[in-house]
C-alpha cells in the first residue's frame, strides 16, 4: 500500500492554482504593478484576489510564500500569452463562448440589480419571525401550475368532494404529500405567500387558489395550530436573517418575473403549447422511434413548415417577435436549460414562459449595456483566460498519460518509504453494543495493558477474541481495519470504531509488515506509482515549458514590491 504524502508538491499546489478563475482588479498605480507579462498586468490587487481564494495554499515563511505565488500568477501568464499566441484566442468556438459568457453575467448582473442576495433584515424583523415560529401549523395543499386546473379542483371541492381524494387527482406525484397531508409547517419554510397562511387561515376552512409566482397555483387549509419549543432567539439569530432574505429575494424575484413579463409582452400563442404536446406525445407512434431508455417517443425530424410554428411571442421596441418550434428545439437542446414534462400541457405553458421571460430579461440586460460594465468584463476576460489555459494545458501536458518503466522504477527509488505492505498481523478484539462501553474500556487501558485485562475490568460480560489476519484478505472486516492495523504499533489499541451496529475495540499483538520491493509491487500500488511518475512528468514539462515562454515573452516581474503586502492576506473589505 502506498501512503499518501503529508503535503504535495509545490508544484502541484501551482497547477490547481493556475485554473481558478480569478477577478482582475484593472487599472492601477505603477507602484501596484508586480508584474507584467505580455499585454497582461499582474497587480497587487490580483495577487491578494488569488491569495484569498486560497488561503493555506502557500505554507511556510511569508517572503518565500509570497514569492512563490507571484511565480504561479507568472507562469499563469505566461501560459495565457502563448495560447494568445497559437490563435487560439481567434477561433469561432472560443468568439461564440465569449458571448455566451459574457450573456450569462450581464444576466446575472441584471439578476443581482433587480434581486440584490445581500438584502437588508432588520433585528425587529428577524424578533418577529422568531416569535412566529413559537408555534407551528397542520397543513393540507393542493397545487397546479395553472389556474385552470386549481379551479376544476376547487369546483370538486364546492361539490362535496374528499379533500384527500381531489389532492391526490390533481398533485403531482412526488412533487406534493400523499393525500395532501404536508405535516406541521412552521412560519419562514413555505413560499409566499403560504407561508403567511401558516399564522392566518382561518382553521378548518379552505383558502385559495392562491397564486406563487413561478411555482403555481394552490388550494390550502389549516386544520390545527400548536406551540413550538425552540432554541433562544440568539442562537438562531443567523438562521433567521437568512430565511428571511430569501424570503425577500423570492419576493424581489417574482416582481421582477411579473414586471419583464409584462414590459415585453410574453405571451403563448393559442395552441402553443399543444404543439410541443403533439411533438411529443404523438397518437400515432408508427412515425416516432423509441428511446432505448424509459421507452419515451423520438419523434421524426421536423418539417420545415413544422418548424415556422409559432408557439408563443414577446415584443421587443414595439414589434412582435414570435418563439417558434425551431426555437424551442435550440432550447430543448441546450442542456444547461432545464427540460418540461411533455405529458401535462400547464407544465409546458409554464417551461414556455419562464423561457421567454429568460430570454427577454437577456435583452433587458444588453438594453442597460450590462455586459460592457467593467466587472462583467474582467469575469469574461478571466473565464476566456481559463479557457485558453485548459486548451494550452491539453495539448502540452495534460496529453501526458503513462510513463515508461525506468520512470516507474525512478518514482519508486524517490520514496521507497511510501510502499508499505502489510502481510500479516494479530490482533485481539472486543465488540460493544454502544460506544460508552468501547469508551470505557479505552479509558481503562493502560500503555502495558491488554485489552482482556481491560474489558474483564469494565464490561466483563463482553466476548474478547484473537486472532491471526493474512493480507490482502477478502474479509470485509480486516480489509476495512487494514489502514488502521498499519498505523497502530505493536501492543497499542484503538477504538471505539464503529462496526455495522455496534462498536469495536482492538489491540495489535504482532504483525508482519514492511517496506515492498518494486517487482512486488500489488496492483493497486502499482497504480498509485504510475500516476505519481505521470505527475512527475507533467510538473517537468510544465517548468520545461514555462522555461521556454519566459525566454520568449521576457516577463518583467517586480518581487521587491511583494514586501508590502501583509502574509497572510486580510479579509477583502465589505
Amino acid at each position: 500500500m502506498m501512503r499518501p504524502r503529508s503535503t504535495p508538491l509545490r508544484a502541484l499546489a501551482a497547477l490547481a492554482l493556475l485554473f481558478v478563475p480569478v477577478l482582475l482588479s484593472g487599472c492601477s498605480t505603477e507602484s501596484n504593478v508586480l508584474a507584467r507579462v505580455g499585454d497582461q498586468t499582474i497587480t497587487a490587487n490580483d495577487f491578494l484576489d488569488v491569495a484569498r481564494a486560497n488561503p493555506g495554499q502557500y505554507p511556510g515563511r511569508p517572503d518565500s510564500a509570497r514569492a512563490a505565488l507571484l511565480e504561479d500568477l507568472v507562469k499563469r501568464a505566461l501560459l495565457i500569452q502563448e495560447a494568445k499566441a497559437r490563435g487560439l484566442a481567434d477561433s469561432t468556438l472560443l468568439a461564440n463562448t465569449r458571448r455566451q459568457i459574457e450573456d450569462q453575467l450581464a444576466l446575472r448582473a441584471l439578476l443581482e440589480k433587480l434581486a440584490p442576495r445581500d438584502v437588508p433584515v432588520s433585528d425587529g424583523e428577524m424578533k418577529q419571525l422568531y416569535e412566529w415560529r413559537a408555534s407551528e401549523a397542520h397543513l393540507f395543499v393542493i397545487f397546479t401550475p395553472d389556474r385552470r386546473g386549481s379551479d376544476a379542483a376547487l369546483a370538486e371541492l364546492n361539490h362535496g368532494a374528499d379533500f384527500s381524494a381531489v389532492a391526490d387527482r390533481h398533485n403531482y406525484t412526488g412533487m406534493m404529500p400523499p393525500r395532501g397531508d404536508a405535516g406541521f409547517m412552521t412560519p419562514g419554510s413555505l413560499v409566499p405567500p403560504l407561508d403567511d397562511l401558516l399564522r392566518t387561515a382561518p382553521l378548518g376552512k379552505l383558502v385559495g387558489p392562491i397564486e406563487s409566482t413561478g411555482d403555481g397555483w394552490f388550494l390550502v387549509k389549516v386544520t390545527e395550530r400548536r406551540p413550538r419549543q425552540q432554541e433562544p432567539f440568539e442562537q438562531q439569530k443567523a438562521m433567521l436573517g437568512e430565511m428571511l432574505k430569501q424570503r425577500k429575494q423570492k419576493s424581489l424575484m417574482n416582481t421582477a418575473y411579473n414586471r419583464l413579463r409584462e414590459q415585453y409582452k410574453v405571451r403563448l400563442e393559442p395552441g402553443g403549447p399543444q404543439v410541443l404536446f403533439h411533438r411529443f406525445n404523438p397518437s400515432d407512434h408508427r412515425d416516432s422511434l423509441v428511446a432505448s431508455t424509459g421507452g419515451m417517443p423520438v419523434p421524426p425530424p421536423p418539417t420545415p413548415e413544422q418548424l415556422k410554428q409559432v408557439l408563443a411571442h414577446h415584443d421587443e421596441r414595439g414589434r412582435d417577435v414570435p418563439y417558434t418550434l425551431a426555437d424551442a428545439l435550440r432550447d430543448l437542446a441546450d442542456p444547461g436549460k432545464p427540460r418540461p414534462n411533455f405529458t401535462m400541457v400547464p407544465l409546458i405553458e409554464q417551461w414556455l414562459e419562464s423561457n421567454l421571460v429568460q430570454r427577454v430579461a437577456l435583452i433587458e440586460a444588453r438594453r442597460r449595456r450590462l455586459g460592457e460594465e467593467p466587472a462583467v468584463q474582467r469575469q469574461v476576460r478571466e473565464r476566456v483566460n481559463n479557457m485558453l489555459l485548459d486548451a494550452i494545458y491539453s495539448a502540452e501536458i495534460g496529453s501526458i498519460l503513462s510513463a515508461s518503466e525506468a520512470e516507474l522504477r525512478a518514482a519508486f527509488a524517490r520514496h521507497p518509504e511510501s510502499f508499505i505492505r502489510l502481510d500479516a498481523a494479530k490482533v485481539m478484539l472486543a465488540t460493544f453494543p454502544d460506544s460508552a462501553a468501547a469508551g470505557a474500556v479505552m479509558a481503562h487501558a493502560g500503555p502495558s495493558g491488554t485489552l482482556r485485562d481491560a474489558v474483564n475490568a469494565t464490561a466483563p460480560a463482553a466476548r474478547v477474541m484473537e486472532t491471526d489476519i493474512k493480507f490482502p484478505t477478502e474479509d470485509p472486516l480486516w480489509s476495512r481495519l487494514e489502514a488502521t492495523i498499519m498505523a497502530t504499533g505493536a501492543n497499542e489499541m484503538r477504538g471505539p470504531l464503529r462496526m455495522g451496529a455496534g462498536w469495536l475495540v482492538l489491540q495489535v499483538i504482532s504483525k508482519d509488515q514492511g517496506p515492498q520491493s518494486f517487482e512486488n509491487l500489488l496492483p493497486l500500488a502499482r497504480q498509485a506509482l504510475e500516476n505519481d511518475a505521470v505527475q512527475q512528468k507533467r510538473e517537468a514539462r510544465l517548468d520545461e515549458l514555462t522555461a521556454q515562454l519566459r525566454a520568449k515573452f521576457r516577463p518583467q516581474v517586480h518581487p521587491e514590491r511583494l514586501k508590502s503586502i501583509p502574509w497572510p492576506v486580510p479579509p477583502a473589505k465589505s
